[in-house]
């Protein structure tokens, strides 16, 4: 997306994460942990903090790190257009309240020229992060390492959790008797991921 089409984007992402935070205080909700399922819901995490450092007089790094332990993030797409970026310019104009915050949405936090990523955003401000296999959390540690250098690859802290789906239930019956008549019997035990059930199963 270009021009206008990144200009609705991000007013859609600043509906979701600082509106959804913002919705959520208005009825008298106080969540102890938000869950950004994908980044599109990341400038909570920059909500969350603006709004620790006002209440409590924090310090940016210590309402950083306070807000980080109430903050879990899911990352679903090993595809790199399936990350929001935002140009610097769209950031300056609806994000100029959050000032020495930005450079947490950057590859290199230094280089204000950057495009801001959403994804980038979240994985460095939750305490907690995961894709939704064991395969993408794989995937997911070599495309984000450079955000932890010289840490190894496969001990970036982007854990994962099987997005399992019962088998059986989730087919219909006419799929079901395709994979019963094509495949062996222990295809309906085998976990299966939703994300990779095509895969997984013909691989085998």
């Amino acid at each position: 997306m270009y021009g206008g089409d990144r200009e609705m984007r991000i007013q859609q992402e600043m509906m979701l994460g600082i509106g959804g935070f913002r919705a959520l205080e208005a009825l008298g909700q106080q969540p102890a942990v938000f869950h950004m399922n994908e980044g599109h819901s990341a400038f909570l995490a920059l909500e969350r903090i603006r709004r620790l450092m006002a209440a409590h007089g924090l310090a940016f790094g210590v309402a950083r790190t306070a807000a980080a332990g109430g903050l879990v993030f899911t990352t679903h797409t090993p595809v790199a257009a399936g990350h929001d970026y935002f140009g610097p310019e769209l950031m300056d104009r609806y994000l100029g309240a959050y000032p020495g915050y930005l450079g947490l949405g950057r590859r290199n936090p230094d280089d204000d020229r950057e495009d801001f990523c959403m994804t980038v955003l979240a994985l460095r401000l939750a305490d907690r992060s995961n894709a939704v296999s064991r395969l993408h959390g794989d995937v997911s540690r070599e495309a984000w390492q450079e955000l932890w250098p010289g840490v190894p690859e496969a001990e970036i802290p982007i854990g994962h959790v099987t997005n399992g789906v019962h088998f059986q239930s989730w087919i219909s019956r006419e799929m079901n008797d395709l994979y019963d008549a094509n495949l062996d019997r222990a295809h309906n035990e085998r976990p299966t991921s939703s994300v990779l059930t095509g895969y997984s199963l013909w691989r085998h």
